[in-house]
């Protein structure tokens, strides 16, 4: 479904899963809050994002991020 702009948002479906697996995440105590909130955010932008997007999300915490 586009918005009034014409972009393309992301399903219910896939706001599901992202929701259900950072929900998951957040159990380990292994990883880090704040590489999560980088990784969620990466994840609901209506784009795919490259593995490189995602390792610096998780493992690189650069200010201003």
């Amino acid at each position: 479904m586009a918005d009034e702009n014409g972009k393309v948002g992301l399903s219910p479906t896939v706001l599901q899963v992202i929701d259900q697996f950072t929900a998951r995440m957040r159990t380990d105590e292994g990883i880090e809050g704040g590489a999560l909130d980088r990784l969620e955010k990466l994840l609901r932008k209506p784009a795919v994002p490259k593995p490189d997007e995602i390792n610096r999300a998780l493992f690189d915490p650069s200010p201003g991020r």
